[in-house]
């Protein structure tokens, strides 16, 4: 459910709290669907699978370099493909206390 996208009532009928619990070294990706979404000149998505690869391969880098790596990839897949969605992503890497 995107934010903002609703009235309130229903964005709260939706809502589900959660917390974490992270620690020196992990890292947190918040993305668009147009990450996912993303299509090639065949028509196939970008996906969660290869998202998940690319965090997976990115796991000594730093949050910008998480980020770079994620943008690259999807654009490396999309070719000349006009994108038909925004894409945003931001990357939280916790670092060492």
């Amino acid at each position: 459910l995107g934010l903002g996208l609703v009235g309130s009532k229903m964005f709260d009928r939706g809502l589900r709290h959660e917390e974490l619990e992270l620690g020196a070294g992990d890292t947190v990706v918040f993305y668009s669907d147009g990450i996912t979404e993303a299509m090639n000149a065949e028509g196939e998505e970008f996906g969660v699978e290869r998202l998940l690869d690319v965090v997976e391969r990115c796991d000594a880098m730093d949050a910008d370099e998480v980020r770079n790596a994620i943008l690259d990839e999807v654009a490396m897949f999309v070719g000349e493909t006009p994108p038909h969605d925004d894409i945003t992503v931001v990357v939280i890497r916790v670092g060492e206390p």
